[in-house]
């Protein structure tokens, strides 16, 4: 056997991928676990000679210490806001400020907000991306700082001196613009200089510092506010904060540079030093991946605004705005601003509400600490989510004691209730202190690549200013008109929290370089990660001795490329294929092993068979429409209050329950036992034929109902199938068609809802005025039976779910349901879905733990976010409450109802779009399209409410009457076509086959209870806001749009791909799941592929490994350069390809395991005639581990 591969070709001639004899063998590290990009010596050394800088001494000889100390000064920045924003309440009631700057008089109502906002104005300005980028690209992310306090010092000078209300406010204005630029490079200059194991703490330093200065501000407030000679107490107050703003000033000129921007700027020596200043370890590594990040983004050329607002960062920008906003949005500043009014309030005492703002201010504080050492231990996800639930609980416990203790009358609970919401408003601020405070700004100053940080920092800093005007300018309205009941808008924006949360991919203990590759990843799931590029040893172990996929140059120089001619072409990035395609042999094996017989597999169906079903499957959808939609029109007619109440009117009570107990029905029907419970005693065409019976029962009982005790039960009864039907129908259309007629067939659904909802309406049109014989409110009850029964008689002659049949072990069956619905052959459809039935089952019984854990939880919180958004998106307030407002807004009952007529009609019309688009655009687009159009809809409502529909209706006459009108039907458009539809069809897709039932349930569940809350609230909102309420829906709408950005699209994929896709893009760090499955994916699943072997074998030579037709699997390896002896065969061995080259004796044996990821693993012994034999006597069973 030969011992070394020189000895073939010379050790000159050695391709530059094989390792030197000497090398030893390394255990293939799987792409999970290789946690560091770390780079090779070589790479390192390459990286460091390109760049120009010396390495004669790279050893740190600096530490902890250094880092702490620069942190600590950068923090000043956090402390100069925290003592801006604190201070101004307690100034402003000062007598001493009123008598210097006002003579005397009290800020009116407009100064007062004008003195209070024009310092979140200026930080938003300051924070605006263009001024952010210019102010680091002319200072530097250390000059910008010190500028920041500097301006800071001058701003405060300014109110400081102030001797009236101008001069105030431009001082105002100038600190605001100082925080803006602050906040915005602070916590990025910590980020950058921080190593990754202590930069969450350090950068949480930033929200302590802040938290520290408003406590600050409120002590000095508190004691100088009587204070009158030589000068007004709130001068000292203001001028005090000079003090750490000339120490940030001067201690910034002694701070070390961000070795990043010393990099970008071309000073690579000075960022070597810079370094080496800051840490004790060798830098060589880290300053490499700085150098090659900033090399291959200054190859890309500059980067532009257009870069930025499209492809990654785009998404990047909308998560990061998100998770500013949310920290603002989550209710902790509407403690901060109207605490002290709540506690004045609930003890009646002046002093509770002083009292109250030093206690907020001791705990905030306090309650940052554990932040700072569980941020770097528990990474920031893992905070942020403990942090939103902590919150929404402390939410739903004050909206709580609203409800019962604090209604009409304060003390009606006694005074235990004011001990325990004082407590709860505690715990509210310690779980915000700890969590969503300070790892917003962690988690922003992280995320962007340096090509774009700037721009994105500035971006989302400016979110989080913007957030920060918006509550304070809301919750005193919603205080003044819902007391404790404006928690529960808090419960609803903590949830937002928790799912953005656990959506996020965690951050701790990597490299900020680590950080631009991970997001990469997690954004393109179905690609290879994105280190495979930049160093495609990670893919395959990370290791130097270990076989590795890449391109060689075509042609008679492929040989030459081989040993590192310039021949070479640079490795390109391996895509995974589309298609999960199986093998001819993988296919005939899983059918074998299912016991199918495959005689005949062509399909003998096609589109029409697959219509045919999915019609009579949407039926469930017009049952759906029609009993949402008849209620408003029964009610309001006088044969029904002949017949149910003796001919008196429905009372408030008694038409709350009326319409409200057909969602509970469904709520309950749709809760995920019972869903379950439903789909495996009775199959998934079962529930669907059993939803359709239930619907003809309780439409019966509601017909001949004499009662209002049996209108109400069979309200009951028809939701409960509804609950049923809304679960099932989606999915059993998904699970019977083909991939590039799903989303267009599950939008049919929707569609035949929109058609539902117009029919009802205009029946109750046409019988309203019938008495006799029967009142006209029975006959449009009863003619819902006649879809119920045509659904429960068509559907026994639908087919069967092939995936329902496959895991109730009816193989054949499936098989020739497959046949039925489709034209092509089956085989490999039906192996695909066998293939996941065996992988579910060697996994034992799907649990309710399981489902409730890991990526299950996690497509489980998407789900039911798709569905409450929409419900929550502003459409079924329309449905609703869009009579109430034409006939307000047109003076006239019959605009009313000609609302709901045009309404239904442009429902029906606008949901057509959206079945042939589908397919073609994808789900994710039409929703963010559909997101967008609601949104611009609702905010052209809210600005016509403010302008023309605030005091006098028709104070801009009849045009805007008819500009809402065109607006809202707009809105209901931008509706049909997108969210409306796509939400069943992505929640029908999304989960697995072993918790699709279960997961359909919970969030056609949320879609109910969402349908509960917008019945409820818009009617409140529109009593006290009028048309501001659409506001409200430009904001859930934001959301709708952001969600539909961070989804991954569907479209033409099967379920079984789908699943596949969902687990990459849950474990974007992992080698890609089909890698298992199909590992020739991994080396291009093509037929002709070289790579230069560099196995743990004595045989060094470039093969070219070729594939059989089918990609099946190598079937000959051949010599580089016409090299005789080099050709061998190969045959399967289980997940393995066993190699045997022919031209030398003796010779080793290769063999490719792909039975893990990570790429194949290699095995190595003497050939004996038979086999590898390996020195222990073992045969073809060792893999070096």
């Amino acid at each position: 056997m030969l011992e070394n591969p020189a000895s073939i070709f010379g050790s000159q001639r050695l391709p530059h991928c094989l390792p030197s004899s000497n090398s030893v063998p390394m255990a293939p590290v799987a792409v999970a676990e290789a946690k560091k990009a770390a780079l090779s010596t070589e790479q390192v050394a390459d990286v460091m000679a390109r760049a120009g800088i010396q390495e004669k001494d790279c050893e740190g000889h600096g530490g902890l210490l250094m880092v702490v100390a620069a942190a600590v000064f950068s923090s000043l920045a956090g402390l100069l806001m925290g003592l801006d924003i604190g201070y101004i309440a307690g100034v402003k009631s000062m007598a001493s400020f009123s008598k210097d700057v006002l003579g005397g008089q009290p800020l009116t109502d407009v100064q007062d907000s004008v003195v209070t906002m024009v310092f979140g104005i200026g930080a938003a300005v300051a924070a605006f991306p263009p001024v952010m980028d210019a102010s680091v690209t002319c200072l530097g992310r250390k000059g910008a700082v010190i500028a920041g306090g500097a301006i800071f010092c001058l701003g405060s000078a300014m109110q400081a001196v102030a001797c009236n209300l101008a001069l105030m406010v431009a001082g105002r204005i100038i600190a605001g613009f100082s925080v803006g630029l602050l906040s915005g490079n602070a916590p990025v200059y910590t980020s950058e200089i921080a190593p990754p194991h202590l930069r969450g703490a350090l950068v949480t330093g930033f929200q302590f510092a802040i938290t520290v200065g408003i406590m600050l501000a409120f002590l000095l407030a508190l004691v100088l506010e009587d204070v009158e000679e030589p000068f007004g107490g709130w001068r000292w107050v203001i001028a005090s904060q000079i003090v750490p703003g000339a120490l940030l000033v001067v201690g910034g000129a002694f701070m070390p540079g961000s070795p990043r921007y010393l990099v970008a700027q071309g000073k690579n020596q000075e960022a070597l030093q810079t370094l080496r200043a800051l840490r004790k370890e060798d830098v060589r590594e880290e300053l490499a991946q700085i150098v090659q990040e900033h090399e291959a983004e200054s190859a890309a050329g500059q980067a532009t605004w257009g870069e930025f607002l499209s492809g990654d960062s785009r998404k990047l920008l909308c998560i990061g705005l998100s998770i500013q906003l949310l920290q603002q949005l989550c209710g902790m500043n509407a403690f901060m601003y109207d605490g002290p009014m709540i506690f004045e309030r609930l003890f009646k005492s002046e002093h509770a509400g002083r009292l109250f703002t030093v206690v907020s201010g001791v705990v905030n504080i306090f309650a940052t600490v554990p932040g700072l050492f569980l941020v770097d231990r528990c990474g920031r996800t893992a905070l942020m989510k403990w942090s939103a639930i902590g919150m929404m609980l402390c939410s739903a416990v004050l909206a709580t004691l609203g409800d019962v203790c604090f209604v009409e009358e304060e003390d009606a609970c006694g005074d235990w209730a004011k001990w325990v919401a004082t407590l709860t408003i505690c715990g509210f601020i310690v779980n915000f202190a700890y969590g969503w405070g300070g790892m917003a700004w962690v988690y922003c100053a992280e995320m962007f690549p340096m090509r774009h940080r700037t721009k994105g920092v500035g971006a989302t800093t400016d979110a989080n200013w913007i957030g920060n005007i918006v509550i304070a300018f809301l919750p005193p309205i919603l205080f003044s008109n819902w007391g404790f009941n404006t928690f529960w808008v808090f419960v609803g924006t903590n949830m937002l929290c928790l799912l953005c949360a656990v959506s996020l991919p965690e951050t701790k203990d990597k490299s900020l370089e680590e950080i631009t590759q991970m997001f990469h990843d997690w954004l393109h799931p179905t690609e290879a990660p994105a280190q495979m590029e930049r160093d495609p040893h990670v893919l395959l172990g990370n290791v130097q001795n270990i076989s590795m996929p890449c391109k060689l140059a075509k042609g008679s120089g492929a040989a030459h490329a081989a040993f590192g001619t310039s021949d070479l072409e640079r490795p390109k990035p391996i895509r995974l294929a589309k298609k999960a395609a199986l093998s001819t042999e993988q296919v005939a094996d899983v059918m074998a092993r299912a016991g199918i017989q495959e005689k005949d597999c062509e399909g003998h169906g096609g589109l029409l068979m697959v219509v045919a079903a999915a019609v009579f499957s949407s039926l469930a959808g017009l049952l759906m429409g029609l009993d949402i939609g008849y209620i408003a029109g029964v009610k309001s007619m006088a044969s029904f209050s002949k017949d149910v109440l003796g001919g008196q009117p429905l009372t408030d009570v008694q038409d709350s329950v009326v319409t409200m107990v057909f969602g509970i029905g469904a709520a309950v029907a749709a809760f995920p036992p019972v869903m379950d419970a439903s789909v495996t005693c009775l199959g998934r065409k079962g529930a669907v034929i059993a939803g359709g019976a239930i619907f003809c029962l309780g439409s019966a009982m509601q017909a001949v109902a004499c009662n209002l005790a049996l209108m109400v039960a069979g309200r009951v009864i028809a939701g409960f199938s509804v609950g049923l039907l809304s679960g099932n129908a989606p999915v059993y259309t998904s699970e019977i068609a083909p991939p590039h007629l799903r989303g267009a067939l599950v939008t049919g659904f929707q569609f035949a809802i929109t058609v539902g909802i117009m029919l009802a309406f205009l029946l109750a049109l046409v019988l309203e005025d019938v008495e006799e014989p029967f009142g006209g409110w029975r006959w449009v009850i009863a003619s819902q039976i006649v879809p119920g029964a045509l659904l429960v008689v068509g559907g026994a002659f639908m087919p069967g779910s092939p995936r329902y049949l496959v895991a109730q072990g009816k193989n054949q069956e499936a098989l020739q349901t497959l046949r039925a619905l489709r034209k092509e052959d089956v085989r490999e459809e039906l192996a695909q879905i066998v293939q996941e039935h065996e992988a579910e089952s060697a996994a034992g019984q799907a649990t309710w733990g399981e489902f409730l854990s890991g990526d299950s939880r996690k497509l489980l919180c998407i789900g039911l976010s798709i569905q409450l958004l929409q419900q929550l998106c502003g459409m079924n307030a329309f449905m609703y409450d869009g009579p109430m407002i034409f006939e307000r807004l047109f003076k006239s009952e019959h605009a009313g109802r000609l609302f709901t007529v045009v309404s239904g009609v442009v429902n029906i019309f606008a949901t057509v779009p959206g079945l042939f688009l589908v397919d073609r655009c994808g789900r994710t687009a039409l929703m963010k399209w559909s997101a967008i159009g609601m949104m611009l809809c609702s905010a052209v409502l809210a600005t016509l409410g403010d302008v023309c529909f605030v005091e006098e209706e028709d104070a801009c006459g009849d045009w805007a009457k008819w500009v809402a009108t065109l607006t809202i039907c707009g809105f209901i458009v931008n509706f049909a076509y997108g969210w409306g539809g796509m939400a069943w069809v992505y929640c029908a897709e999304m989960f697995p086959m072993r918790h699709r039932t279960k997961g359909v349930g919970a969030t056609t569940d949320a879609n109910w209870i969402g349908n509960i809350v917008i019945a409820f609230l818009p009617p409140i909102l529109f009593s006290n806001w009028g048309f501001n309420t659409f506001w409200v829906f430009v904001g859930t709408n934001m959301l709708c749009l952001l969600c539909a950005v961070s989804l991954p699209e569907t479209k033409d994929k099967s379920l079984e791909e789908i699943t596949q896709m969902f687990h990459d893009w849950l474990h974007p760090t992992e080698a890609p799941a089909q890698m298992e499955r199909d590992p020739h994916v991994l080396l291009g699943n093509v037929q002709n592929i070289s790579m230069p072997n560099s196995l743990a074998c004595s045989l060094a030579c470039s093969r070219k490994i070729t594939y059989d037709e089918d990609g099946n699997g190598p079937v000959q390896v051949e010599g580089a350069d016409g090299n005789p002896g080099c050709l061998g065969q190969g045959s399967k061995l289980g997940k393995r390809w066993r190699i045997t080259p022919s031209f030398v004796k003796g010779a080793d044996t290769m063999i490719f395991d792909f039975s893990k990821k990570g790429g194949p693993k290699n095995l190595k012994g003497k050939w004996d005639g038979d086999g590898i034999l390996f020195e222990d006597g073992n045969k073809w069973k060792r893999t070096i581990k």
